[in-house]
């Protein structure tokens, strides 16, 4: 604190106050230019009003200064916690303290220069909740703004790590079992429709298609799924979101078509004769059964061997009879017919 005397040859004992109590003292003379100074340190934080009074001497009366309003604030420390490794779409929440925990004001929280809020203090202490983060490394600090009585202060740097979100994928089909050379369309689901990129399906090693995702979904349909057990995959690329994942597999039977013929060793048969009815199955390795019918009254099944079926029957009422086979596989790989 400094005090300077005018004129410049005016010497002697310069007093320096805060209100009404002396803090100090220092001399002024002709040979420091008619200034006294002095050095205080303030263990209190607030407003103090400065004076110097000069007692005078022989050539000079005394007299005041005005007085100099000093603000003195608390020197704080900031530091923000909450800050660690999260994934995409999680909500994080940081909280700043601040040192000494009676100062007020407010935190502006920042991810770099971008400003992510600012939010007022309570007992020492704000808090943002910041619903997403974009996925990578952000640099977060927190900016104190300070008081009346406490000086601003920034904290040191907190590194938010943003990683990848995990999906799961659904795999359906349109058709299961199908019939080898028809066309059925599989559909792919993500558990989170904001997913984007591609989906691969899989037969197998085999790629069958790859389709973009649309709301969260993506489809193909094919035709080239041979007889047999087939097993289908959707394999999700990932974005910059997302982590890719690959669905659980799903079994898709596809049955061969089978052709069925129906014959009789005699066309016209008298009332109580016995007659022979013959069903033929193409391919001949289909197994199952076959079932005659008289319209649509059961005759009789017949188990299937070697691709044919033959039912002996005499219980034919006079009249016409429309004689059907019908194929059942259950257990093979051939459909019906």
């Amino acid at each position: 604190i400094t005090a300077t005397m005018s004129p410049s040859t005016a010497g002697g004992l310069g007093h320096f106050l805060d209100g009404g109590s002396q803090i100090g003292a220092a001399m002024a003379s002709s040979g420091t230019g008619g200034i006294a100074t002095m050095y205080k340190y303030f263990q209190t934080s607030g407003s103090h009003s400065i004076t110097a009074y000069y007692e005078g001497n022989s050539n000079y009366a005394a007299v005041t200064s005005p007085a100099v309003v000093e603000i003195v604030k608390t020197v704080t420390t900031t530091v923000i916690s909450g800050a660690g490794t999260s994934t995409w779409g999680q909500a994080v929440q940081l909280v700043a303290t601040v040192t000494p925990t009676g100062a007020t004001g407010t935190v502006q929280f920042l991810d770099g220069t971008t400003p992510l809020g600012t939010v007022t203090m309570a007992a020492g202490t704000a808090t943002i909740n910041i619903p997403a983060l974009a996925v990578g490394s952000h640099a977060i600090t927190a900016i104190y703004s300070g008081d009346a009585n406490d000086a601003g202060s920034t904290s040191a740097v907190a590194t938010q790590t943003v990683q990848k979100a995990s999906v799961t994928v659904t795999l359906s089909s349109s058709a299961n079992p199908s019939l080898a050379g028809q066309t059925i369309g599989l559909t792919a689901v993500l558990s989170d429709p904001t997913a984007t990129g591609t989906i691969q399906f899989l037969d197998g090693g085999n790629l069958v298609g790859t389709a973009a995702i649309v709301s969260g979904s993506a489809a193909v349909n094919t035709s080239a799924l041979g007889a047999g057990s087939h097993s289908l995959t959707a394999v999700y690329s990932g974005d910059s979101n997302f982590n890719g994942v690959t669905s659980a597999a799903l079994a898709q039977t596809v049955k061969a078509a089978t052709s069925t013929t129906i014959g009789a060793d005699t066309a016209t048969p008298v009332f109580g004769q016995t007659i022979k009815l013959l069903s033929s199955v193409t391919p001949a390795g289909a197994t199952g059964t076959v079932q005659f019918l008289d319209g649509a009254t059961p005759l009789g099944t017949v188990a299937l061997s070697g691709g044919a079926a033959t039912l002996t029957i005499s219980t034919l009422a006079t009249g016409v009879h429309a004689i059907s086979a019908a194929v059942s596989a259950p257990k093979s790989s051939m459909i019906g017919s």
